[in-house]
């Protein structure tokens, strides 16, 4: 795969950094444009990351609106069925069986394609609920979990490193 490259072009895909060579045989000049891939992959993970806290703290909101309004918390899909329905790909928020229950029950709806999971559990014996989200931003099958409650608002639940 890396025959007729350079050895200067082969130390910079082992270093991680992407590179494209521009020209023709028929012109004298070259040009080669070298892109950080660590720093775009680390920039398209944050902003894949930016959704979760994001819609725990909506459906947090909703959830606390249902409490005033009813007198009560109700809890919605489970760990395994949002684990289950992440994919690589965004999804449509109406086509996915985690969050059926999360727009049927409290209204939520979100207006983006979802890249996280999302769920409700309710601790009768607290009278508290809590919000969860995940998501594999970077791909390597470690959660990042964030969490709300009716006291806190979202919060990132695993070690900061998890993407």
């Amino acid at each position: 795969m890396l025959e007729g490259t350079t050895p200067l072009t082969r130390g910079l895909l082992a270093a991680g950094v992407l590179v494209f060579v521009c020209g023709s045989v028929g012109s004298v000049g070259v040009a080669a444009v070298a892109i950080a891939v660590p720093t775009v992959l680390s920039a398209r993970t944050e902003e894949l990351l930016a959704e979760v806290p994001a819609e725990v703290d909506g459906l947090r909101k909703l959830q606390l609106a249902r409490d005033a309004h009813y007198g009560s918390f109700i809890p919605c899909g489970s760990r395994g069925d949002a684990v289950r329905s992440l994919t690589a790909e965004a999804r449509d928020p109406a086509k996915d069986p985690a969050a059926a229950c999360l727009s049927s029950m409290l209204g939520w709806s979100p207006t983006e394609r979802l890249l996280g999971a999302y769920w409700i559990e309710v601790d009768a014996a607290t009278a508290d609920f809590t919000v969860y989200g995940v998501i594999d931003a970077d791909g390597d099958g470690d959660y990042a979990e964030y969490q709300a409650s009716a006291r806190e608002t979202a919060r990132l639940a695993t070690l900061p490193g998890v993407r």
